[in-house]
Parts: structure tokens; C-alpha cells; sequence
């Protein structure tokens, strides 16, 4: 929160206190921003009181003082959690049980805390409705600003809806603004993450009305995919096994069918809900209700309505007539997918073929990015799986003593393989032993793979995937031949492919991971600083080598083989020398064989020449892949593909990678030896694209869409299982939910033609137009439509689509198209919006500018309460729980604040409760203002504007510039920063401080500019003040940005000084008087002492700074140098630190930064000298105080204004409300020898020093 905000919070508490104890005093009018204090300065804020002035709103009898207004809080509550519905209730303590006397006291401390700690970690939330007598003594005062607000949204929203505000319709020659969001997953209620985003356009939907453009904000809803279909079969069958309603066993019953549904015991306690019938119960559903939903289609017809409602209760400025839901359900829809994906075939952009696919075995088909529960972007990673051959003759001194568990299989006949998958396959030449995991589980099976039948041994995770990739003699299948545990294969003699070595052995590791590639590891210690650091422990440690069974035979003889240079590190070993460089002492040295494993492949990688074997002297990054295909041809390995991490289907099940016959779009390097082969084009135009055209708003956005442009590969668009639409020359495919969802935005466009009025495009009961059969949507009418094809050629003699209409949907397409705006998460960057590029560039080849996405903006994920939003933990609110907690003007404002990085961004519920006394107290300022403005009331004056006024109005025309910017920018966080706590702070101190009373004319353009300015935001208080004060027909969602002057900087400056300076001269006051009645209480009575401080302070001296001195200037030089312009932040973390190395001020530097203290070995501390303690204190000053508002005018280091000057100019402004006599005031500059020394040393540009002071 801003400095600013803070300050009005710190006045509006000390307000609170001032009004209980002067109620009766008839003080000036007033008003004051509402801001929420961080928890951890509150206290300090209620403790504190300031001489500001009350609203006169608020001395009016009439008006009721409510709890808001009164200092004594309940325990645990702040001003504003104690006055709004909330909210969190802290859980109350157990009783605690009967103790010893003696440790009662001490168990009843630790009880409080262990108490406190539980209630601060994990709170609830209580909704309005779920309130109970108790929960609250004062329970209605708590609602009353909050429900008032709700039934101003409530009629707003109606008066907007009867003029169908947001019917957006073609205005030829008017510019237009087309911006999205991705339809949402129908399976349940839209949550607070939903919002987070949703907002991004809606915020921007609205600023861009108010600047005179046609505005089309469409909005549908998602059903395609196997979530869905998944949840209604799994209710279908839980109504089989159990009964409608359901009678579910016990949960000690539970773990086990959960176990054999996928789910771990784990998975299965983190959810409350352990069945989909219960689920359902959470969506307000009742058991005789529930049993409907066994058929998919029943979620289609329940929640998108109750999403719609509960966006509008939000106040989405959506056009509701374009909505509609996916699926063969929506008949309409259907056929434009069906066109789609025939525009996509027709430009080969589509094929059928066997990949590797992440793979669903529960639902027996793919598991696309939105059918997993977890693992989103996770690819198949291709791995080399390295057949490493038992030798059977050799007896290991582990098998001599436990026997051997491998015996059976010797007469099967079979060769027996231990099986490694690496990612290095060129470097199998420096292979000197394997490792297994000793405790690790091992099984054998059975392999039989082109025409040839082997044992394989591995970890039964990497058999669950084999299975699937035909490996074995049935998909899915692996026969277990034995069991083993890693001791029983240590020792072994192995033959390892392109070794140097005959024989090499199975030594042990213990940071094998049996949850990725194989549970056994090939060995290079060359370049593997992991594998050498193990081979030299079980070199240099008997006792190592005699626990684990190990002879000398099978260590000692086996040197590093140097396969690789690196000339980077002029080295042909490079893991050995940098281990040996940075002192690796063993294998548990993780954090530097970590580090020394990064560069040594990275740079392998990009410099590596091969030193041996059939490649030698070719790079690394071309020899990789031919060692590959090498080892391969040769039956020496395979090629084997896992997730790249875990991966969970919607159902539970946990996913593999298995060969899948089907329909894959070609996204990506079709041709990867040839990147200027024609197969490439569709990629380059993309990134061409991205990289010229497509506005990010972020430079890490823009990154990500560089990096994936380039990965993204060959696409599986075609599912068996769940809902959606067929392909339309293949039936038995459903087209899954990624790929119907990259050109819908076009749909949009023409929906109200098609869609009756209705979400699945259902006749309506009362007919308005005649019906369009959807058959009738051919793909050469789409073409007609969408790619100018030739209307008057179309067959239409037994259509029910008229020409007149087919011309009018081309021109709402043409005229809307392209989408200027699409807003994401962050997750959809790696699918779903590179993949919308992919098929617009598809659709519209050629047509970047004029049919592709202009803009992407993407945001992190959403927190409530820094804590992340879970169901189970209770942390987590939907819309419509947001909406009665807070209204929906408190929550957007709240979201508006949450954060607009590619950072997590946090919801606070205290904002969105301050939103709510911030914005009653606005309203209630504007309705007495405007209540007084037509009277001859003596506070309000016309006429020229005074230097007062002035000042004001320059901070209006600041405020809407710099609104305007951040509207632009998408950064509604510093929306909320200038448009309202900025702008409120000064019409605070503009009311509050200005002679001879109140402008009318400018404080109405106060008014006028605020509404505005908020409104995108908090839609609904602003329209409702707006046509109070204005009785107008248009709305003010429709108003017109304000006009504003170029900013003058010298005014805000003088501006911003005039605040800075009068607040702290008021501290500076209140400590001097303070200090004096100290001194006075302790001076004897009749002294010289006691009559000096009886006398009240009437006057001061004040020291102001000429000019910044050198050391500052330098300070400004070096922080303008770090300085990042887009951010409003500095490149470095420790400015401080980098001040010091580069300050010339204080001698040598190179101590600065060492260590303090006496300690052996340790250097003292050199001590700062002036001048540089002097630069870390300005330096702090700048950051902290200064570069928030001033951005990059911070670091400008001549002074804008004579500060002297105008300060001696405006005395009464500077002391307002100090009671001395300005006539007893003096002024001095730093330069003038008379001025005082103890206060000319501490002042310094823009931050004057005074002394309070009794003058005869």
C-alpha cells in the first residue's frame, strides 16, 4: 500500500478519536480517503491521534454513528474487520482439561498460543447468510454500508439491463475495441480466481468506453473435454454401487476404494468431499437432484445459467446476447467447429499418425492439458534406454551369501538387461559403473519388442509406461517375472554399450529418485560431477566398499575415460576438474555438484566436441542425436518416453505416456534439419508474429511466447471419450477441449444471429425471428462469412439463411474483427493462446494486422490473504460468496489492488472491507457537497482560481493523466494508486486547507473526474452518484474521459511538498511541545527553567536546503543508473551495497562489505565515512519516499522550483493549524551562516527542518 494511503489512514483513525471526544465542536468540512493500515502498523495508526478535521457529514445529527466511529474495538478486531460482515471469525480455544496447579498457568500460556497461532494460520470465512445469533452483537450495523451498497448494484444493474447498456452493435467509422476472456470449465460455481482475471478485461472494457469506443465484451461458457464426462460417470456409478441417494461407507472403508479409484491415502484425506455425490452437495444440490447429473448434458443446462447470474450480480459489462455454451449440445456451435477443423485439413495443417501422447490407462485414451487434475504443460520427454546386459556367470559376494534372486530366470533362455534411461546418450563411451538404489524396488518382466524376447529389469513405475509403448505382448500389460530389492543387483558385472571397459558393475547411489526414468543409472564420471564424486567415496572408503558387498575388483581398476572437451573450461574431464576446482569432499556435497552439473551441461551441450567414437570431433549438440540413432539401429537401446513429471488425470489416475493412433495438428518445426522448408512456414509466421506484432504488456510475457513458439510440437486434437465436437470426417473422434477453443472469438461475432437467444441455441418459447437450421451452416456459408467467399454463388434456394443475413454476419465479423485484447493466466501461455495464434494464422493466413490476436495480457495467480485459495483448507470464495460478503464494487476494487505482474497477486479481504467505508464516505461527501453548492453557504465560493485552487486543479489533470496511463497499460493497481488514493489525498487537503472556502466549479470537477475515473472499477456507486448529481438519461459507463491540461510538474511538485511539509511540521510541533512540557514538569518550582518552558511555542525557525550537495547528486547519478522506467523499480536488490562500490566519497571501498568482528580470519569492518553514512541515508529517503511518485523525475538533480521561496510565499499553508504566529516565524537557507547548525545539518531538498520556539 502507498505511502499516501497510509497517511490517510493514520488521519482517518486520529479523525476517530477527535470526533468522540469533540462532538459538540462545530469543526470545518472535511474529507479524507479510506485505506486499510498492514496489520503489523494498526496498532500504531489507533494509538496516534492528528489535528485533521472532521467531515461535516459527520456532525450531522441525522446521521447515525454507527461502530465504525467508535475507538474501542473488540479484542482481535480492527476498526474495519469489526464493522463489515467478514469476515473472519477467529476460531475460538478449547476448553483446556483440569491440570496440575503448578503447570497450569504455563499450559494455559502455551494453550493462548499454540490458540493464536491456529487462528492466524488458518481462518474462516463466514458469510452473511451463515452468520449466527452471536457471531456479532452489533450484526446489523456491521451490514448496513455493505447492504446498502448491494441494493445500489442490485438497481443499477437493472437500469443497465433495461436499456441494454452492453448490446454492442456496428457504428461504421466509430473505433472499435474487441476484448476476451477464455470461456470458463462448466463443472461448478465461478471462483475468486476466475474474477482476478476476468477483471483484466472487464477494467479495461470499461476504460475504453469512457474513451469513445465501441466496445464489444463477449463472454461463454466451456463444456468440451472429460471433466464433465467423467464427474457424470462417476456419480452413475457411485448411484450403481451404493444407491440413489447414496449410502457411503465409512471413511477407514473409504481409503481403500480410493486407492483402487487412483487416488493415493494421501489425495483421499486432503478432500472433504470424498465422493462426486458429495462434491455436488457443495454446489447446493439436493439428493433427489444429484442423480439428474449421471447424464453430462444435465451440467450443461445447470451451471452456465448460474455462472451468467453470477457474473451479472458481479456487474459485468458483458453483451449477454453473444453467450452460448460448446458441444454438439449447441448445434450452432457444432457446425462452426465442424468448419474450423475442415479449413484446418484442407490446408494440411492436420494429420493422423502414432506419437507418444500422455495417456489416461482409467480412461483408456489421451488426458489433454484441461483433462488433468495436475500437470498442465507437462510433454512426453523422450529418454535413450540404455540396455546394460547381465553377465549370468559371474557370482557377486552379496549373491554368495543371500543367494540369488535372478536363478529363475537363467533357464528361461533370455538375455537379462538391466535398462538405464539418460538424456545423454553420446556419452556412454565414458560409462565406468551403474548405479541402483540398494533399498530401491525392483522387478523383472517380460520384453518382447520387434519380433525378439528379452527380461528387462527396472522400476515399476518405468514398466507401467513400457507397457503402453509396445514393449510387451499386450498394451497396457507387463508380466512381473520377480521381484528384487537394489542390494540384490549390486555387484553384478554388466556388458555396457560403447564402454571402454568390458565389464563394468552395479555400484550404490542413494539419491535415485524410483519415481523417474528407471531406478538405474549409467555412470560417466567425466562428466557427470554426481557419478564422480561417488566413484572416488567408494574408491577411497573400504569400509563403504564392505557394506555394500563390494570387492576391490569392482572399483579400483575402473579410472575416468575422457570422451568430451569443453573448451570453455579447457578441459577433457570437466566434471572431475570442476569438482576438484570447487572441493567437492564427497556425494553429499549436493549444493556444488548441483551447480557444477548445470554448467558442465550446459556448456557440453552448446561447446562440447566429441573426443571418441564414431563421431569424433563433431559438436555434442549434432553428435547427441546421431549416437542415439546409432545405439538404436544396433539393438544396444531403445527409445522409452515418461511424463516430465507427474501428471493426474481428473479422475485420479496417474498418467503415462503411451503410442496413440490419432488426429495431431502439426504445430511447431515440422522439418528440424531444414528450418527454411516449406513444412516450417506455419511456425515462422507465428513467431514473426509474435515477435514484431502481438503486444504482451510484459517483457517476461513476451519471453514465453518466444520460448514456446519454439517447443510447442505436433498437437493431439482428437479424444474418444467425453464431450464435444466429432471430427467431422472421422466420427469416432471427439475434437478435444484445446482445440475447439482457439478461434471461437470469431463465433462471437455472429452468435446473436444464431443462437435464439439462448445458450445452446435452443428455440425460444415465444418466437421473435425465424429459426436458422443449423444444417444449414455449410462450410461455404462460414466461408462466405468469415473468408469473403462469394455470396452470390451460394446454393440458398432451400436454405432458411436469407443473403441479407449471411452479408450482415460478414460485416459484424469484419467490422469487430480483429480482438484487440485477450486476458489469461499466466498456465495458458504454454497451450491455449499460442495454439490461438497457431489457428488464426491458419483460418487467415497472411492477415497478422487484420484477423490475428493484437494483444495478450497474462497475470500470475490469484492468493486471497497471501495464503493460497483452497476448498479444503477454507481459504476460498466464489463469486457469489464475494458478492454477498462484500458487494460487488468492494471486490472489484480489492481485485483492482490484488496485484497486475505475472506474480502471485493477493486478494486482501481488509481492502476489499475499506473499499466499502471508502466508498460510502465519497458518496456521502458528494451528496453534501452538492446539497450545499446551490446555496449561498459561506464555505463554498466562485470566481478566479487562488494559488490553492490551482494547485488542485493541476493534481486533477494529474490524476487523469496518469489514470489514463495505467489504464493503458493495464495496471489497475496504480488505477487505484492515482485515480483514487492520490487524488483523494489532495481534494482531502484541497477542502481542508484552502482560504476563504471551496471553489464550486472545480471541486464539481473533482466530483465528476473521481466518478469517472472509477467507474471501470466500482461501476455501480459511481453510476448511482452520477445520475443523482447530473439527472441525465446516459449513463456514466458512458461518459466521456475527462479533458485534462498537460501536467504542470512544478505545481504537483509544490503541491506534493506543501502535504509532505505541513504533516510534518505538525509532528515536528507536537514533539517540541511535547519535549517542553517534559522539561517543564521537571523544572523547580519559581526557576528560570520553569518560567522559560511555561511559555507556549508561538513561533519557529526553518532551515531550507539551496541546492542538493555533491554526495546527494551522486547518489541521484547512481540510482538513475539502475533504475527501471517500466517497472517504477531498481535493477539491483541492495542499492545500498552498490552505492558504496561505486561512491567516491570515503576512500577505499573494498572493506565495506566484510565481515565484522574479531573473529580468526575474519576482517573488521571498515567504518562509513560521513559523507557515505550521509549518501545511504539520502539514498533510502529517495527509494522509499520519493521514486513511488515521482518515477523517473525522482533522479532529476537541479531543483524544479526556488523552495524558499515558495514556502515563504505560503507560511499559512505551511503552519495551518500549528497555532503560532506566522509573524514569528523565520526563514533561513542552508547557505546563510546565521541560520542554526543544529538544524541547518539535518535538513536537505524538499524535506526543510524547523524548531518550535517561544519569540517575545
Amino acid at each position: 500500500m502507498s505511502g499516501s494511503a497510509l497517511d490517510s489512514v493514520q488521519e482517518m483513525l486520529a479523525m476517530i478519536e477527535d470526533f468522540e471526544r469533540n462532538i459538540s465542536n462545530n469543526m470545518p468540512s472535511s474529507s479524507s480517503p479510506s485505506s486499510r493500515p498492514p496489520a503489523h502498523e494498526e496498532q500504531k495508526y489507533q494509538s496516534q491521534a492528528a489535528n485533521v478535521n472532521l467531515p461535516a457529514v459527520l456532525l450531522n445529527t441525522d446521521v447515525p454513528l454507527d461502530v465504525a466511529f467508535r475507538p474501542q474495538l473488540p479484542r482481535g478486531h480492527t476498526a474495519y474487520s469489526w464493522t463489515y460482515s467478514n469476515i473472519y471469525i477467529p476460531s475460538k480455544p478449547k476448553p483446556a482439561k483440569k491440570q496440575q496447579p503448578k503447570q497450569a498457568a504455563k499450559s494455559k500460556q502455551k494453550g493462548e498460543a499454540k490458540t493464536s497461532k491456529r487462528s492466524e494460520k488458518k481462518r474462516k470465512i463466514i458469510p452473511a447468510k451463515m452468520m449466527k445469533d452471536g457471531d456479532r452483537d452489533d450484526s446489523k450495523q456491521n451490514f448496513e454500508r455493505r447492504d446498502r451498497l448491494c441494493s445500489v448494484e442490485k438497481q443499477v444493474q437493472s437500469e443497465w439491463e433495461k436499456a441494454k447498456v452492453f448490446e454492442a452493435k456496428v457504428e461504421d467509422g466509430r473505433p472499435k475495441f474487441f476484448c476476451t476472456f477464455p470461456y470458463p470449465y462448466m463443472n461448478g460455481f465461478l471462483h475468486l480466481g476466475h474474477a482476478f482475471t476476468i477483471t483484466k478485461a472487464e477494467f479495461r472494457a470499461g476504460y475504453e468506453r469512457l474513451k469513445g469506443k465501441n466496445v464489444l465484451w463477449p463472454f461463454a461458457f466451456h463444456c468440451t473435454g472429460m471433466p464433465i464426462a467423467a464427474a457424470a460417470k462417476r456419480i452413475a456409478e457411485e448411484a450403481a454401487k451404493y444407491g440413489n441417494p447414496p449410502n457411503f461407507p465409512k471413511h477407514s472403508e473409504l481409503d481403500a476404494a480410493a486407492m483402487e479409484h487412483g487416488h493415493s491415502k494421501q489425495q483421499s484425506k486432503q478432500s472433504k468431499a470424498k465422493y462426486q455425490w458429495e462434491i455436488m452437495k457443495e454446489f447446493d444440490l439436493k439428493d433427489s437432484e444429484i442423480g439428474r447429473f449421471a447424464d453430462p448434458y444435465q451440467w450443461l443446462q445447470h451451471f452456465p445459467p448460474i455462472g451468467m447470474r453470477h457474473l451479472k450480480e458481479f456487474g459485468l459489462k458483458v453483451d449477454w446476447r453473444r453467450s452460448f455454451i460448446t458441444t454438439d449440445a449447441n448445434p450452432y456451435y457444432n457446425k462452426f467447429i465442424e468448419w474450423q477443423f475442415l479449413k484446418l485439413k484442407e490446408s494440411k495443417k492436420i494429420e493422423f499418425g502414432n506419437r507418444p501422447t500422455i495417456f489416461s490407462p482409467a480412461e483408456n485414451q489421451p488426458c489433454a492439458d484441461h483433462d488433468r487434475s495436475s500437470g498442465e504443460t507437462v510433454k512426453p520427454q523422450q529418454y535413450t534406454l540404455i540396455k546394460l546386459e547381465v553377465v549370468t556367470d559371474f557370482e557377486t559376494p552379496f549373491v554368495k551369501k543371500n543367494g540369488d534372486k535372478l536363478s529363475s530366470l537363467y533357464s528361461m533362455g533370455k538375455k537379462i538387461f538391466m535398462v538405464a534411461a539418460t538424456l545423454r546418450p553420446e556419452t556412454m563411451y565414458g560409462q565406468t559403473n551403474c548405479f541402483v538404489l540398494p533399498r530401491g524396488e525392483y522387478i523383472a518382466i517380460e520384453i518382447s519388442k520387434d519380433g525378439v524376447d528379452e527380461i528387462y529389469i527396472c522400476s515399476e513405475h518405468s514398466a507401467r509406461n513400457m507397457a503402453w509403448q509396445e514393449f510387451t505382448n499386450k498394451t497396457g500389460e507387463y508380466k512381473v517375472l520377480c521381484k528384487l530389492e537394489g542390494w540384490d543387483l549390486l555387484g553384478r558385472a554388466l556388458k555396457a554399450p560403447n564402454a571402454v571397459y568390458d565389464r563394468v558393475y552395479v555400484l550404490p547411489l542413494t539419491t535415485i529418485k524410483m519415481d523417474k526414468g528407471t531406478g538405474i543409472v549409467t555412470s560417466v564420471p567425466s562428466d557427470a560431477p554426481a557419478d564422480y564424486a561417488a566413484l572416488k567415496d567408494a574408491k577411497n572408503d573400504k569400509d563403504f566398499r564392505d557394506k555394500y558387498y563390494l570387492s576391490d575388483e569392482m572399483v579400483m581398476p575402473f579410472d575416468v575415460v575422457k570422451i568430451i572437451r569443453i573448451e570453455e573450461f579447457k578441459s577433457d574431464q570437466s566434471a572431475v576438474d570442476l569438482c576438484e576446482q570447487r572441493k567437492v569432499k564427497s556425494q553429499n556435497d549436493t549444493t556444488k555438484l548441483d551447480e557444477i552439473k548445470e554448467l558442465v551441461y550446459k556448456y557440453g551441450f552448446a561447446q562440447g566436441v566429441m573426443l571418441v567414437g564414431d563421431f569424433k570431433g563433431e559438436k555434442v549438440s549434432v553428435a547427441k542425436e546421431k549416437c542415439q540413432r546409432q545405439l538404436v539401429k544396433k539393438k544396444l537401446a531403445e527409445y522409452y518416453y515418461e511424463p516430465e513429471s507427474t501428471v493426474m488425470s481428473r479422475t485420479g489416475c496417474k498418467c503415462v505416456v503411451a503410442f496413440c493412433d490419432q488426429w495431431f495438428l502439426k504445430y511447431g518445426i515440422q522439418e528440424p534439419d531444414d528450418y527454411e522448408s516449406k513444412e516450417n512456414d506455419w511456425q515462422r509466421a507465428v513467431k514473426r508474429h509474435i515477435i514484431e506484432d502481438l503486444e504482451c504488456y510484459n517483457k517476461q510475457t513476451k519471453d514465453s511466447f518466444e520460448s514456446v513458439i519454439d517447443w510447442l510440437h505436433s498437437w493431439a486434437c482428437s479424444r474418444e471419450f467425453g464431450l464435444g465436437t466429432k471430427l467431422p470426417w472421422d466420427k469416432e473422434w471427439v475434437i478435444e477441449s484445446l482445440s475447439d477453443s482457439t478461434i471461437y472469438m470469431a463465433y462471437y461475432t455472429i452468435a446473436p444471429y444464431l443462437q435464439n437467444g439462448t445458450m445452446d441455441g435452443s428455440k425460444p418459447k415465444v418466437r421473435t425471428k425465424p429459426s436458422i437450421n443449423p444444417d444449414d451452416l455449410t462450410p461455404a456459408v462460414f466461408d462466405a462469412i468469415y473468408c469473403k467467399g462469394d455470396i452470390d454463388q451460394l446454393d440458398l434456394s432451400n436454405s432458411s439463411l436469407p443473403k441479407e443475413l449471411i452479408k450482415k454476419m460478414r460485416h459484424e465479423f469484419e467490422y469487430w474483427y480483429p480482438m484487440d485484447l485477450r486476458v489469461s493466466g499466466k498456465d495458458l501461455i504454454f497451450n491455449h493462446l499460442t495454439m490461438a495464434l497457431y489457428n488464426h494464422a491458419a483460418i487467415w493466413p497472411d492477415q497478422s494486422k487484420t484477423r490475428w490476436p493484437q494483444s495478450y495480457f497474462t497475470n500470475g495467480w490469484a492468493l486471497m490473504d497471501t495464503q493460497k485459495m483452497s476448498k479444503s483448507t477454507g481459504n476460498f470464495l466464489t463469486i457469489e460468496q464475494c458478492v454477498k460478503l462484500f458487494g460487488a464494487d468492494a471486490t472489484r476494487f480489492a481485485l483492482a489492488n490484488a496485484g497486475d505482474t505475472l506474480e502471485d497477486a493477493n486478494f486482501e479481504t481488509d481492502v476489499a472491507n475499506a473499499a466499502i467505508l471508502g466508498l460510502t464516505r465519497f458518496e456521502n461527501f458528494v451528496e453534501e457537497t452538492y446539497s450545499l453548492l446551490g446555496t449561498t453557504n459561506a464555505n463554498y465560493r466562485d470566481g478566479d482560481l487562488n494559488e490553492m485552487d490551482k494547485l488542485f486543479d493541476n493534481a486533477i489533470d494529474r490524476a487523469i493523466n496518469e489514470t489514463d496511463n495505467a489504464y493503458k497499460c493495464m495496471r489497475y493497481r496504480d488505477v487505484l494508486r492515482f485515480g483514487y488514493h492520490v487524488l483523494q489525498k489532495n481534494a482531502d487537503y484541497y477542502v481542508a486547507h484552502v482560504n476563504n472556502g471551496i471553489h464550486r466549479e472545480l471541486i464539481q470537477r473533482y466530483i465528476d473526474v473521481q466518478l469517472v475515473l472509477l467507474s471501470p472499477i466500482c461501476p455501480h456507486i459511481t453510476e448511482s452518484i452520477w445520475g443523482k448529481i447530473h439527472k441525465l438519461n446516459d449513463f456514466c459507463v458512458n461518459a466521456s474521459w475527462p479533458q485534462s491540461k498537460t501536467e504542470d510538474i512544478i505545481r504537483t511538485l509544490q503541491f506534493e511538498s506543501l502535504q509532505k511539509i505541513s504533516h510534518n511540521f505538525r509532528d515536528a510541533y507536537k514533539s517540541d511541545d511535547k519535549d517542553r512540557k517534559r522539561k517543564l514538569g521537571k523544572a523547580k518550582k519559581g526557576s528560570e527553567e520553569q518560567k522559560k518552558y511555561a511559555k507556549e511555542y508561538n513561533g519557529a525557525v526553518v532551515c531550507v536546503a539551496d541546492d542538493y550537495k555533491p554526495e546527494q547528486k551522486e547518489v541521484l547519478r547512481l540510482l538513475a543508473q539502475i533504475y527501471n522506467q517500466e517497472t517504477n523499480e531498481l535493477t539491483v536488490d541492495n542499492f545500498k551495497a552498490y552505492i558504496l562500490e561505486k561512491s567516491t566519497f570515503g576512500g577505499d571501498n573494498s572493506g565495506n562489505n566484510a565481515a565484522g568482528g574479531g573473529g580468526k580470519g575474519k576482517k573488521k569492518k571498515k567504518k562509513l565515512s560521513r559523507e557515505q553514512q550521509e549518501q545511504l541515508q539520502f539514498a533510502a529517503y529517495i527509494v522509499k519516499e520519493i521514486m513511488p511518485e515521482r518515477k523517473q523525475e525522482t533522479f532529476n538533480e537541479t531543483l524544479a522550483y526556488d523552495e524558499y521561496e515558495f514556502l515563504t510565499k505560503n507560511m499559512e499553508l505551511v503552519f495551518h493549524e500549528i497555532p503560532v504566529n506566522l509573524s514569528k516565524i523565520t526563514f533561513y537557507k542552508e547557505s546563510d551562516a546565521n541560520a542554526p547548525k543544529n538544524i541547518r545539518e539535518k535538513t536537505k531538498v524538499g524535506d526543510p527542518t524547523v524548531k518550535f520556539m517561544f519569540v517575545e
